[in-house]
């Protein structure tokens, strides 16, 4: 848990638990969510247009963390709720949470996603690799899509902050369970 970690238990417009009381489920309207602890703290809407570029980059981050939850609740799904997937399998939904804020910020719909389907895995290690090397794809991501968004500061905190926990926080947890 991170430092806002309340124990509470919620559940995001996907059905997706959330056990972080942040305040940033999407049955919320917008002005709930700026007035809920991290929305107050971002740089305000960007005045500029969305251009296609930027639209792309948008559903490719969203994209990157539903299929991430996805991955990650199939993980569960098939051995339990073992850490570290189970722990970093909500933070997920909250990185997807935060882009969602995103999109509505921005008047941009949500795209439909399916959940990607995944192998059988034999082993939880096998598992944990697999999510390894998901993180990895999301930082390298991240680290292109900064320059994308660059024009807008709101998601430019957002895509380092999202970038951030997967390279500190959830990219160790899977090296370490590996070690």
């Amino acid at each position: 848990c991170q430092a806002n970690c309340t124990g509470q238990t919620q559940h995001n417009h996907h059905g997706q638990q959330n056990h972080h009381g942040m305040g940033m489920t999407m049955g919320m309207g917008m002005n709930q969510m700026q007035n809920s602890g991290w929305a107050t703290m971002l740089p305000a809407k960007s005045d500029l247009p969305l251009s296609d570029a930027v639209i792309e980059a948008m559903i490719a981050g969203y994209t990157d963390e539903f299929n991430a939850y996805s991955t990650y609740a199939a993980i569960v799904a098939q051995f339990g709720e073992l850490r570290p997937v189970s722990m970093i399998m909500n933070a997920e939904a909250q990185h997807m949470d935060a882009w969602a804020f995103l999109f509505e910020r921005y008047g941009v719909a949500l795209p439909e996603l399916q959940a990607p389907e995944l192998p059988t895995l034999a082993t939880y290690t096998d598992a944990v690799t697999l999510a390894r090397d998901a993180e990895i794809a999301n930082i390298d991501l991240y680290d292109v899509m900064l320059a994308t968004v660059a024009e807008y500061p709101d998601m430019v905190q957002i895509v380092t902050n999202l970038r951030d926990a997967s390279l500190n926080n959830h990219l160790p947890a899977f090296e370490n369970y590996l070690n």
